[in-house]
C-alpha cells in the first residue's frame, strides 16, 4: 500500500485491509490523515499525539496561579516588577523606620552610596534577566562584576566618618561595637529576605549558575542598601563589620551552597 491507495480508500469510505493499517501506522502523514475518521482505528502515532496533547493539558492545569502569571512575564516586566518591589521596600524602610541623621548626613555622600548601590543593582539584574537569545556572558564578565559588587560595599564603608553631628551615629563603638553590628548584620539578612522570596517566584525553574549568582547577590545588596537608609551610625568599623561584612557573608553562604549544588548534581 501506498499514500495514493490510502486516499482512495478514504474517499470510498471503504473498510481498511491490514495493509493499509500497516501503512498508516508507519506514515505520518496518513496518520494525521486518517486522524478523528471513524473508520480507521487509531495509530500508534495518534494515540501518541493524543498522550501528549493530554499531557500537555495536564502541565497546563497544574501550572497556574501567582507564580506562574509571573514567570510567564517576559524580561523586562519581570526586571521592572523586581525594581518595584525593591522600591517598596526602601519606600517602607524609609517611611516607617529611617536613619536619625538623615537632616545631618552629608547629601554628596548620600546621593554617591545611594547611586552606587542602585547603579550596582541595575547591572546584577539585568545580567541576571539576560535573554537566551543573546550570547551568555563570559566567565570574566561575571567575576569583574562579582568583585565589583564586593569591593564597592567594602570601600564605602571604609570612607571616612560622614559625620559626629548626631549622637545616635557615635553609637556601635567599644562595648556596642559586636552586640551592634550584629544587629545591623541580622537586619540586613531579614531585608534581603524578602528579595530571595520574588526571585523564587519569578525564577523559571533551572538556571545557570551564573545567574543564581547575580539572584544572590541582588538580594545582598538590596538588603545592604535597606540597612543603609535604616541604621544611622556612621562609625567606618561598624559598617565594615556589621554592613559589608553582611554581603561578604551571605556571598561566602550562596558560593558554599552552590559549589555543594554542582557538586550533588554531578555525583547524581
Amino acid at each position: 500500500m501506498n499514500c495514493q491507495q490510502i486516499r482512495k480508500l478514504i474517499l470510498a469510505g471503504e473498510t481498511p485491509t491490514a495493509d493499509a493499517m500497516e501503512h498508516i501506522r508507519s506514515c505520518a502523514f496518513c496518520t494525521v490523515l486518517t486522524q478523528g475518521d471513524p473508520i480507521f482505528p487509531m495509530s500508534s502515532h495518534q494515540e501518541t499525539l493524543q498522550t501528549s496533547e493530554q499531557q500537555i493539558q495536564d502541565r497546563i492545569q497544574q501550572h497556574s496561579g501567582l507564580r506562574a502569571w509571573l514567570q510567564s512575564r517576559p524580561n523586562p516586566m519581570r526586571s521592572v516588577l523586581l525594581f518595584l518591589f525593591m522600591t517598596l521596600l526602601f519606600a517602607l524602610i524609609f517611611l516607617v523606620s529611617p536613619r536619625s541623621d538623615l537632616l545631618v548626613y552629608p547629601k554628596e555622600r548620600l546621593l554617591l552610596e545611594i547611586l552606587a548601590a542602585c547603579s550596582l543593582l541595575i547591572a546584577l539584574v539585568r545580567a541576571a534577566f539576560r535573554p537566551l537569545f543573546q550570547a551568555p556572558l563570559s566567565t570574566a564578565y561575571t567575576i569583574t562584576l562579582v568583585c565589583s559588587v564586593l569591593v564597592v560595599v567594602v570601600l564605602l564603608s571604609m570612607l571616612p566618618q560622614a559625620h559626629q553631628l548626631q549622637p545616635a551615629s557615635l553609637q556601635g563603638v567599644g562595648e556596642e561595637f559586636i552586640p551592634a553590628a550584629m544587629r545591623c548584620l541580622a537586619s540586613g539578612m531579614l531585608f534581603s529576605l524578602p528579595i530571595v522570596l520574588l526571585w523564587l517566584l519569578l525564577s523559571r525553574g533551572k538556571n545557570a549558575w551564573e545567574q543564581q549568582i547575580f539572584m544572590g547577590l541582588t538580594s545582598l545588596l538590596a538588603g545592604y542598601l535597606a540597612l543603609f537608609l535604616h541604621c544611622p551610625i556612621t562609625a567606618p568599623t561598624h559598617l565594615l563589620l556589621g554592613h559589608a561584612g553582611m554581603v561578604l557573608l551571605g556571598a561566602l553562604i550562596m558560593l558554599a551552597f552552590l559549589r555543594w549544588k554542582l557538586a550533588r548534581s554531578a555525583t547524581g
